[in-house]
């Protein structure tokens, strides 16, 4: 008997990319060291029981109806003063673009969740030699980010 082992990857393979607002072609780098990092999709439904009509005694059934999908994205580490300052900038109510990046080729498993974003939280936690420990919640914009592999 063999065991097939999982094809693990390091944490620093996950990536967030803040990009620049810069149009027609954006710019997106990794300008922050996010040591715990969250990206949730999800789909909200509504729901409801229904009797089945050929049992009536038993127990109503559930039924969900899809009516809203959303994704959030929170992350904490560090960053340098200046990246801190571009953080605080993002905190205006609008939209802006970053790419959850898993490293690797598609083979691997690798590739973009594109997301345009709403800073919704920023927290300084924490001033030290020149960085600073942040953290941050986003709400995502639209439709669920489509998964795009790598080459």
């Amino acid at each position: 008997m063999t065991t097939a082992y999982p094809n693990l990857s390091r944490g620093t393979q996950l990536q967030i990319l803040l990009g620049d607002g810069a149009t027609p072609t954006e710019n997106f780098t990794q300008l922050i060291t996010a040591t715990t990092q969250k990206f949730s999709r999800s789909i909200e439904t509504e729901k409801h029981g229904e009797i089945d009509a050929n049992a009536p005694t038993n127990l109503p059934g559930r039924f969900s109806v899809a009516k809203m999908q959303s994704s959030d994205l929170s992350i904490a580490g560090r960053c340098d003063f200046k990246t801190f300052e571009t953080l605080e900038s993002w905190l205006d109510g609008n939209p802006h673009n970053v790419k959850v990046s898993r490293l690797g080729t598609g083979a691997n498993g690798g590739g973009v969740h594109p997301i345009p974003v709403v800073l919704t939280k920023l927290d300084l936690d924490k001033a030290d030699n020149g960085t600073v420990t942040f953290s941050a919640a986003f709400d995502g914009q639209g439709a669920l980010p489509i998964f795009t592999a790598n080459a």
